[in-house]
């Protein structure tokens, strides 16, 4: 069963084992803890320059409405994994605005918004939505599943794709501070290669009666923390590479995510016009890093971005930068 501590990752899978509630909570969030969360996520999209987004009662109404079908169904196959984001008519609890919150939103398991969005924010795929630029509003729901396991669904609204390229935005953003230093291996999809965590498989659907922060093996399923460059969907992203060193000192290895080398099959249908850092390895404390990439937009000429971010703790003088 999944445990508590387990989720601080993203797992979206559904619980395995034991009976379906026969009364379901009913979706218990606050105004306070839905102001909490918008305040969250505009301060996000504040940093890098994006304008905030407003609270959606229609939008939240289907969060609500798919964290209830997700309480509703949490035994049943068709929620597990990927397919917590998706409703089957005929289910309970099936409605047209929960199927839609489901497919355009994030969940995550164990956790209310506000720390869910902190979470979010810090993985790959499920940030991408808070640094849309097209974001306008966004619905916020709870409801729980065995044993009070909170389930936190975030659904964004986009407007119409505006013409032009739009921001290119890079997170970390260029100067940002207290940066983490790792990411767990929950996400799914995996935003990693099968086989990426030391050659040893990276199944998306492992198993929830183990601690999902560790591998079926029984080692730490973690890596860096992930670094993105994000443009709005559709512009094609050719001849792309990237990397990261630390500042004045040694390149990090690192898995290099594109629309032409994604991590697989599923992950392609989720990387849009993204790329993507992810070191093997955790970074280490108090180190100023420098990211870089570069790519062609829409077969023009090859551009480049960079960005130096300070990773969280104590300050460590960089080679060549002196002690203070």
């Amino acid at each position: 069963m999944l445990r508590r501590r387990s989720a601080l990752g993203l797992v979206l899978a559904m619980l395995a084992g034991g009976a379906i509630a026969s009364r379901p909570v009913r979706a218990d969030v606050s105004d306070f803890e839905k102001e909490r969360a918008l305040e969250t996520v505009n301060k996000i999209r504040a940093s890098v320059g994006l304008t905030p987004v407003e609270l959606s009662e229609s939008l939240c109404q289907g969060a609500e409405a798919h964290a209830l079908y997700l309480s509703l169904n949490q035994d049943d196959p068709s929620t597990a994994n990927l397919g917590a984001h998706q409703e089957t008519p005929g289910r309970p609890g099936f409605s047209e605005a929960g199927r839609q919150a489901g497919t355009h939103g994030d969940i995550a398991f164990g956790v209310r918004p506000v720390e869910s969005i902190a979470i979010w924010i810090d993985s790959y795929f499920h940030r991408l939505p808070f640094l849309d630029p097209e974001a306008d509003a966004v619905g916020i729901g709870v409801n729980t599943v065995k044993d009070d396991v909170p389930v936190s669904i975030l659904s964004f609204h986009m407007r119409p794709r505006g013409a032009g390229r739009g921001p290119v935005l890079l997170y970390p953003f260029e100067g940002m501070r207290n940066v983490p230093l790792s990411m767990p291996l929950t996400e799914i999809p995996s935003p990693i290669p099968e086989g990426g965590d030391d050659g040893r498989s990276q199944d998306p659907a492992m198993e929830l009666d183990e601690d999902p922060m560790v591998g079926h093996l029984g080692r730490s399923r973690e890596v860096g923390y992930p670094i993105t460059l994000q443009m709005r969907p559709g512009h094609r992203l050719t001849e792309a590479t990237g990397s990261l060193t630390v500042v004045d000192g040694a390149p990090v290895p690192v898995y290099f995510d594109s629309p032409e080398t994604p991590p697989s099959q599923i992950a392609a249908r989720y990387i849009g016009s993204t790329l993507a850092l992810i070191p093997h390895d955790p970074l280490q404390m108090g180190t100023r890093y420098r990211a870089w990439f570069r790519c062609r937009v829409d077969g023009g000429a090859p551009e480049t971005w960079t960005a130096t971010f300070r990773t969280e703790g104590e300050d460590l003088p960089s080679a060549g930068e002196p002690d203070r």
